[in-house]
C-alpha cells in the first residue's frame, strides 16, 4: 500500500473525519514511511494535497475529512429537513385546532337516519384506529341510548354537551319528530 493510500484508508477507517493525531496512529502501520525524514510531516502533506481529502468543515485546524464525507453530510441534512417537514405536517394535522370532539361525533352520528347507518360509521371509526376503544364505546353507548329513546318517542335524559362554543349545544328532552331535524355541530 502506498503512503497516499494508507492515509486515505486511515481516514476512512476513522469514519471519514478525524484529527491529525488519530490519522498518524492509523496510517503509520499501513505503509512504509521509513524513507520519510519525518513521517508525520509526510502524512500532513498528503492530507493537504490529496484530491479526496479536505480540511474538516466547522472544525479547528488539525481536523481532516474525506470529500465524500461532505456528500454524506449533505444527504443527512436533506433527510433531516424532510423529517422535519413531515413532523411539522403531522403536528399541523393533529393540532388541537383540527380536532373534532367526541361530542361533535356523537351529534353527527345521531343526525343519521337509522341505527344501521350509525353502526357502520362507528365500525369505520373503530377500524380507523383514531380513537381509544373506551372513547368509541362511550360514543356508541350514548348514540344507542339516543336511538332507543327515539324509538320510544321521547328522548328523556339524553344530553349532548359540546365543548366547542362555536357549535350548537343540545340539552333537554326532545320527542321523536324533533329528533329528526339534523344537528350540525360544525356551524
Amino acid at each position: 500500500m502506498t503512503q497516499k493510500e494508507a492515509v486515505y484508508e486511515a481516514l476512512k477507517e476513522l469514519g471519514g473525519r478525524s484529527t491529525n493525531k488519530l490519522i498518524y496512529k492509523h496510517a503509520l502501520p499501513k505503509a512504509d514511511f521509513s524513507n520519510a525524514k519525518t513521517p508525520k510531516n509526510t502524512i500532513r502533506t498528503i492530507l493537504q494535497r490529496h484530491p479526496m481529502i479536505q480540511k474538516a468543515v466547522g472544525k479547528p485546524a488539525g481536523w481532516w475529512e474525506l470529500c465524500s464525507y461532505n456528500e454524506e453530510r449533505e444527504q443527512l441534512k436533506t433527510e433531516i429537513a424532510q423529517r422535519d417537514a413531515t413532523i411539522a405536517a403531522l403536528m399541523e394535522r393533529f393540532s388541537v385546532k383540527n380536532c373534532v370532539t367526541l361530542e361533535q361525533i356523537e351529534a353527527k352520528l345521531m343526525a343519521l337516519p337509522d341505527w344501521q347507518t350509525v353502526d357502520k360509521r362507528i365500525d369505520n371509526l373503530r377500524l380507523s384506529g383514531m380513537f381509544v376503544e373506551t372513547d368509541l364505546a362511550r360514543v356508541e353507548a350514548n348514540v344507542m341510548k339516543a336511538f332507543k329513546a327515539m324509538q320510544t318517542g321521547a328522548m328523556k335524559g339524553v344530553t349532548i354537551n359540546q365543548d366547542n362554543s362555536n357549535c350548537n349545544i343540545f340539552t333537554g328532552n326532545v320527542n321523536g319528530a324533533q329528533f329528526q331535524q339534523p344537528l350540525n355541530p360544525m356551524q
